[in-house]
């Protein structure tokens, strides 16, 4: 495949990656990787982010849950030579702190803090993504974008060829990003990989 014809996956992380705990009674959840991961103040996101409880240390040291399909999905898109680019408002502390949790090299990132602090979430992201990889294939997939962010995206990425944006909603945001979704992308992307 050239490098035109490889498809990017732009992937959010909380909600979709990154789960929220599990509540008492409902520990049981297929699938749930965990890991410990500690948070050092000054070394985090301030854009669409709220602060973590930090400790008197300066430290916010929490387990944290995370969908081990998306984790597995990631790896097996890298195997298969698919670029992914992490589109979360972690912006660059996804590689600090989540990447190494989950095995996963640092990824290139698909949103960067830029300045605009005024733009709702969806359309700070929406707009990044716009300009992502162009005339390249690009599934973005993401849990909180509104439809219609979503399809601004798509009918003005690539105007002429709006078939190369392709925007898929994780529905649950307890359980993130399921086999369901899994299935769902891998059968976009394999529109796009020729074997």
């Amino acid at each position: 495949m050239t490098e035109l014809q490889r498809p990017v996956v732009a992937i959010d992380i909380d909600y979709v990656v990154r789960i929220p705990n599990a509540k008492a009674g409902l520990e049981f959840r297929e699938d749930v990787r965990t890991a410990e991961i500690v948070m050092r103040a000054g070394a985090v996101p301030t854009v669409h982010h709220s602060q973590p409880p930090w400790g008197s240390d300066g430290l916010w040291k929490a387990t944290h849950s995370f969908s081990g399909i998306a984790v597995e999905w990631i790896l097996s898109l890298l195997a298969r030579g698919i670029e992914v680019h992490w589109a979360s408002t972690w912006v660059e502390y996804a590689n600090t702190y989540f990447s190494p949790a989950l095995g996963l090299p640092a990824l290139p990132l698909a949103v960067v803090d830029d300045g605009y602090r005024d733009e709702r979430m969806a359309v700070w992201k929406a707009r990044q993504i716009m300009e992502l990889a162009p005339g390249r294939p690009l599934l973005w997939v993401d849990d909180a974008v509104p439809r219609l962010d979503a399809e601004y995206v798509i009918h003005h990425r690539a105007p002429s060829r709006p078939e190369l944006t392709h925007y898929h909603r994780v529905p649950d945001r307890s359980l993130g990003f399921t086999l369901s979704d899994r299935r769902e992308c891998d059968r976009w992307l394999r529109s796009w990989i020729t074997p």
